[in-house]
């Protein structure tokens, strides 16, 4: 009989739609059946097979099937979480009983309920960590800043998490994709042995001229550093020849200030707003990440893989310049908005300097390949066996 795998969706579950963290639970149920096994993943939500397919642009394997409580057409349907776990748990629970999986495999968090039935039917579990709720609910202020919500929407979930989602240290195997999500989770599970497998990224391939232009997608909750982009833009475009930052998707309230300061100050001085990421990233000379904390960082690696220099603020809590660039050795790290105009309008006028950056970034963007990834996960799987 051929090896079985459950694989629960990201963010304990809830869906497989159009994240990031999707397209690594796509990646690893391929590896999965590349080593014989017949996968099962499972959600709450989940577009349709197809166009699960488009949207990241995989074929799963054949011998890959998805079980959901409710497949999604168009939109995300918004269930109340407390109906939507207990939803999920149930369903969840009737497939590992179904199926009786060699492994399952679980991302960011599970259930107590779901480990349980795993173990009654005597699998081997795997927990695959971005930044777990568990871990969310023991460091409240740090999870409070990672979200555009207030503390008065999180506080209730945090309870309902700490109840209900089962600890780290319960899991046979947990991989987490940085050094920042290791550190933090070892605070509280310094029991459980932790290995860092990085995700793959979609790597584009380097060549054409480049603009003068920065480029910011990371997202912007309470740990962006606006204040400090757009003091650097202000600085920037006081040269005769200004370097244009471009802000990737906006959130409201950063579009608001941006919008004010046009009108204060002038378009020049004020960032510009895309949701153009795909056309923009290859035209980029640089890519800035500021934020004071963000567990890895994928969109920088997808901008080294086209040449682009990364300019990162300095943090032990920002996983692109611990991880990414290793703290200097494939990019460069700022702590103020002078400091990062002066990096920038320096490269900017010593081609041999930035062509020199720009090569080392894209050969380090060749270690979160999918190549890189399938190897690594597969040594992890081989061993959970």
């Amino acid at each position: 009989m051929k090896p079985r795998a459950m694989i629960l969706a990201p963010n304990g579950g809830w869906d497989l739609a159009y994240g990031g963290g999707t397209k690594v639970a796509l990646c690893m149920a391929n590896i999965l059946a590349a080593l014989g096994y017949e996968v099962m993943m499972v959600s709450l939500l989940a577009l349709p097979r197809l166009q699960l397919e488009k949207a990241h642009n995989i074929s799963l394997d054949k011998r890959v099937t998805i079980s959901c409580v409710h497949t999604l057409e168009k939109e995300l349907s918004h269930i109340p979480f407390p109906i939507g776990f207990w939803l999920l748990s149930r369903h969840a629970s009737q497939v590992l009983s179904r199926l009786k999986p060699d492994i399952a495999i679980f991302h960011d968090d599970v259930s107590k309920s779901v480990l349980r039935a795993a173990m009654a039917h005597g699998a081997s579990t795997l927990l695959c960590v971005h930044f777990s709720y568990k871990v969310r609910a023991l460091t409240p202020m740090l999870a409070i800043s990672y979200s555009e919500e207030n503390i008065l929407q999180q506080l209730p979930l945090f309870a309902f998490v700490r109840k209900h989602f089962a600890d780290l240290d319960e899991i046979d195997r947990v991989i987490v994709d940085s050094s920042v999500t290791k550190r933090l989770s070892e605070q509280f599970f310094p029991s459980q042995d932790m290995r860092i497998v990085y995700p793959p990224a979609d790597l584009g391939s380097p060549g054409g001229a480049k603009d003068r232009m920065i480029f910011h997608a990371g997202r912007q909750d309470h740990t962006f550093l606006g204040d400090m982009l757009i003091e650097a833009q202000a600085v920037l475009s006081r040269s005769d020849n200004p370097i244009q930052t471009i802000v990737n998707r906006p959130s409201r309230a950063f579009l608001r200030r941006v919008r004010k300061l046009e009108r204060t100050r002038g378009t020049s001085s004020a960032p510009r707003l895309t949701s153009a990421y795909a056309s923009i990233l290859p035209k980029c000379m640089f890519y800035s990440h500021f934020k004071w904390f963000e567990p890895f960082g994928i969109s920088c690696i997808e901008a080294m893989s086209y040449g682009a220099i990364p300019v990162i603020y300095r943090s032990p809590y920002n996983g692109p310049w611990t991880d990414v660039i290793r703290q200097g050795d494939f990019g460069l790290g700022f702590s103020s908005a002078a400091e990062f105009a002066d990096l920038v309008e320096g490269l900017a006028c010593d081609d041999m300097k930035r062509n020199c950056l720009s090569t080392k970034a894209v050969t380090r963007s060749g270690d979160f390949s999918l190549q890189h990834y399938i190897s690594s996960l597969s040594r992890v799987l081989l061993d959970t066996r």
